[in-house]
């Protein structure tokens, strides 16, 4: 399931889109609402939504400058920008911090469902991909790993030996670094 941020300023129209579609029904298990960029930025922070419907002006933050600092937390948020403004400068904005839509109020209700199941679809690809980098980084891995467990008992196993030997393991240590997971090595001979 997916989790929804609303953040609008009037009251009316952020309860109106809370009740206004089977949001689980599209795979929208958690909603949340904001009424301003200040709380929508924090809101985002706890919650990390999947999608973020936001109007563009708001007191405190408007909609871009909270959409803009929630895409560097979470790139994978999709956003949807809502608003009454028709100005260019709003929509250009908007493609910068790679907004899903764009859509002018009033909103029609099949223009709004048919975002969302662009937005869904949109989600369920990115899900996908993170998925597969997963399993192909793990993957890796364990080839690494083995790699460097051949190494280690052919050298200790006096089969490889020398400064070639020596050089082999220091380059399989380097290459496969990844941080303080791998550990400490030694090796005595």
């Amino acid at each position: 399931m997916y989790k929804l941020l609303i953040v609008e300023d009037e009251r009316w129209e952020r309860e109106g889109l809370v009740e206004f579609a089977d949001w689980a029904a599209m795979g929208i298990g958690a909603i949340v609402t904001a009424c301003d960029g200040i709380e929508g930025l924090e809101k985002a922070i706890e919650l990390e939504p999947d999608i973020v419907i936001t109007d563009i002006q708001m007191p405190g933050r408007n909609g871009i400058e909270m959409a803009r600092l929630i895409k560097e937390r979470q790139p994978d948020a999709s956003i949807v920008v809502l608003t009454g403004f028709d100005d260019f400068q709003f929509a250009r904005d908007a493609l910068r911090f790679r907004a899903v839509d764009y859509l002018l109020k009033p909103i029609e209700e099949e223009e709004l469902l048919a975002t969302m199941a662009r937005v869904i679809r949109h989600c369920e690809e990115t899900r996908r991909v993170r998925l597969e980098e997963a399993r192909k980084a793990r993957t890796y891995e364990t080839g690494r790993r083995a790699a460097l467990q051949r190494t280690f008992a052919a050298l200790l196993a006096g089969r490889e030996a020398g400064p070639e030997a020596e050089a082999a393991v220091g380059a399989a240590l380097a290459a496969g670094r990844t941080g303080a997971a791998d550990g400490p090595y030694a090796v005595w001979s």
